[in-house]
């Protein structure tokens, strides 16, 4: 979803995850403006194995580094 900040896109993301009976992690991207590609990975890797099925909310996504944006 894009929009401005404030709009509720994050949230309209939980709640339409919830409603699909999945569960659903927000990972804050503005900790990776310094590049740490590998960090990023490994929060995602951990999402991933604590329940395959779920939704990975990335907030704030324009405030992370190029690097970490392009390996999504």
């Amino acid at each position: 979803m894009l929009g401005p900040p404030g709009t509720g896109k994050s949230l309209t993301a939980r709640l339409s995850a919830e409603a699909g009976g999945y569960k659903s992690t927000t990972i804050e991207m503005n900790k990776y403006a310094n590049g740490d590609i590998e960090a990023f990975r490994y929060e995602v890797f951990k999402a991933l194995r604590e329940s395959p099925n779920t939704v990975l909310i990335l907030d704030e996504f324009e405030k992370a580094h190029p690097r970490v944006q392009n390996s999504v």
